[in-house]
């Protein structure tokens, strides 16, 4: 798994290529240590590459939502195939979890 992280203004764009799973969830893990300790809060996440996602990932973000949801921001998601979108309702963060088609209409939520 691989995590490109594009900055667009205030807004950090992070697009993960690959599955997100036991063994690659570490990884995206620094990334969002490294944006929560620069108080970077405001985040896009494209999932486009994304076939997969295990528990582990799922717990990952239900921990980003939480510490997103302290700074008054939500998680977006872009481009998210339809098994990913079904794992993240099975949690109550939903409401704090917004999913988008376009990086140009997570942008305009904002």
């Amino acid at each position: 798994m691989d995590v490109l992280i594009e900055d667009a203004g205030k807004v950090s764009i992070l697009k993960i290529i690959g599955n997100i799973d036991l063994y690659t969830v570490v990884d995206l893990k620094h990334v969002f240590q490294e944006l929560n300790q620069k108080q970077k809060f405001k985040l896009i996440v494209d999932l486009e590459k994304v076939e997969y996602m295990d528990s582990s990932a799922l717990g990952l973000f239900v921990k980003q939502v939480i510490i997103l949801d302290k700074n008054y921001e939500v998680l977006r998601i872009i481009k998210a195939n339809d098994s990913v979108k079904l794992l993240f309702q099975w949690t109550n963060i939903k409401k704090n979890i917004r999913f988008y088609d376009s990086l140009q209409s997570a942008l305009d939520d904002f």
